[in-house]
């Protein structure tokens, strides 16, 4: 749901963007893999992407983030957050940010000309934060979905609302 998302909202862009995407695990490479093969269709809304991911802990300093993975995979150029703004400004029209797990400065935001989006797995504003799948299980949900929002200035999942899409919680899903 994440992916079929930030698909039709790409699709509805005035111009095809250049989208930086910022994402850490599974959850984001499913939306990073649906962004970047329609950047490679004529037509799709998106005509570049790029990626940023989070400096690895160093407990962590061997194993590459789901993220980083699919776009050294795929040869997609890849950049460390914080990057410059020299390396921003100007080079995207947004980004698309989905569990990438660090709040994004004010300035980060204002270097591009369309709104960051943010792809939340639950039906905001239940599940605000962190770990919202985990959160939907352990409190019994029977719906839950994936919400599109336009990223806040000053707080975690926050922003407007743009789309949501909303699916049942499987029997049995632990």
């Amino acid at each position: 749901y994440g992916r079929l998302c930030l698909e039709l909202f790409f699709v509805k862009m005035p111009h095809p963007c250049r989208t930086l995407f910022l994402g850490t695990d599974e959850f984001s490479v499913v939306c990073l893999r649906a962004l970047y093969e329609r950047s490679k269709q004529a037509g799709s809304g998106i005509s570049s992407v790029e990626v940023v991911t989070l400096p690895r802990k160093k407990q962590d300093a061997k194993q590459a983030s789901a993220v980083l993975q699919y776009s050294r995979d795929n040869n997609i150029k890849r950049h460390t957050w914080p990057p410059l703004a020299s390396e921003i400004l100007g080079r995207f029209d947004t980004a698309a940010v989905v569990s990438f797990g660090a709040l994004l400065p004010e300035y980060f935001l204002d270097l591009f000309p369309l709104p960051p989006v943010n792809v939340h797995p639950s039906l905001l504003p239940r599940w605000r934060g962190a770990a919202p799948l985990a959160h939907t299980i352990l409190a019994g949900d029977q719906r839950t979905g994936v919400t599109l929002l336009q990223v806040s200035k000053h707080k975690f999942d926050a922003g407007p609302i743009l789309m949501q899409e909303a699916m049942e919680v499987r029997q049995g899903c632990n």
